[in-house]
């Protein structure tokens, strides 16, 4: 298959997912927490609330906190990530090691759910 894009039947839109999820949002943040990576998809700004605690704030709005999320920290020993809130607006996201301490690390995150 070799082609440049692929429309509806009727040639005017996308292709709609059947019976799959797609990815919503994406983003990766420094442990700076000032500014995205390169690239991120529906991620509209950070707000740094302190080491290893950031909001993402989302462009458009998911239509309720049911969404689901795939996240990660990377450093050198046990860091993870957990959520101390979720909005249909924006997620509250911490990186922290084993031990329970916030540490500044780098933030990937993932989103897959309905947007408003």
């Amino acid at each position: 298959l070799n082609v440049d894009t692929i429309a509806d039947k009727a040639g005017t839109g996308p292709v709609g997912l059947t019976k799959q999820a797609g990815v919503k949002m994406y983003a990766k943040t420094s442990g700076t927490y000032t500014a995205f990576g390169s690239d991120s998809l529906n991620a509209d700004s950070l707000v740094d609330n302190g080491t290893g605690d950031v909001t993402i704030n989302f462009t458009n709005n998911f239509s309720s906190t049911s969404y689901s999320t795939t996240s990660n920290a990377d450093a050198t020993g046990a860091v993870m990530t957990t959520y101390s809130s979720e909005a249909a607006s924006s997620i509250d996201i911490r990186a922290h090691n084993s031990g329970g301490s916030d540490t500044g690390n780098n933030i990937a995150l993932q989103v897959v759910g309905d947007l408003a």
